[in-house]
């Protein structure tokens, strides 16, 4: 039969392994809880830049000659053809 201590030692290893790998996994857990928030703030200000260039293309395209491509091409429905006027 293995001593007393023997196995009190064994289940104190297993006690601190366990400890640790609860910690392991809380630290784990907070950093990737704070990479989605990062994640999310960065698609948020990749989502507000691109409808600015958008809105800026707008501005730019109301702004061309009414001969140009842009003026011409704003006139199309969404199926390609030209608006009824």
């Amino acid at each position: 039969m293995p001593e007393l201590s023997t196995d009190a030692q064994e289940l104190a290893k297993l006690g601190q392994n366990l400890r640790d790998a609860e910690g392991a996994f809380q630290a784990a857990d907070r950093g990737e809880q704070a990479a989605r928030r990062a994640r999310t703030d960065a698609l948020n200000r990749l989502n507000d830049h691109q409808k600015k260039l958008d809105a800026f293309i707008e501005k730019l395209k109301a702004a061309s000659p009414t001969a140009g491509d842009w003026k011409q091409n704003s006139r199309l429905t969404r199926s390609g053809e030209p608006e009824p006027r």
